[in-house]
């Protein structure tokens, strides 16, 4: 099964929230893990908020860094190509989205994922618009 994830899915993995467990089952399931460009630096944004905010320490930074850069070695990254962003405009001109989930969003739809995995409300009604098939 091929999994495309935003950063919103793929930070469960790493950080332990409420959905956790639900995007570990997927990647359990999985063949390929599928992301957008954005998708290391969103995560990397938000490692390092939580660090500063004192929510993660420096070494388990420094750990879950090198958990996540050994990952993305196996993950299949979609770049934004000139069709990539003739969709994300598209998708910015037909739903109420910010440009980096419409980014995710034109990323998935030019790779066609099994699922699309987010935890943003406004990404998976626009995806389910696009007919991308939604967790």
């Amino acid at each position: 099964m091929k999994i495309f994830c935003d950063t919103s899915a793929l930070t469960k993995l790493y950080i332990r929230e409420k959905e956790s467990d639900v995007v570990v089952g997927y990647f359990e399931k999985s063949d390929e893990i599928l992301v957008s460009v954005l998708c290391l630096p969103e995560i990397f944004s938000v490692l390092n908020r939580l660090k500063r905010e004192r929510a993660l320490s420096t070494p388990q930074y420094a750990e879950l860094k090198k958990t996540i850069l050994g990952h993305f070695e196996d993950f299949r990254i979609c770049e934004i190509t000139d069709e990539v962003i003739q969709t994300v405009c598209q998708l910015l001109e037909s739903h109420p989205l910010k440009a980096a989930d419409a980014v995710h969003l034109a990323c998935a739809f030019h790779v066609r994922p099994d699922i699309f995995l987010s935890f943003d409300k406004q990404q998976l009604s626009a995806a389910k618009g696009i007919g991308l098939p939604i967790k």
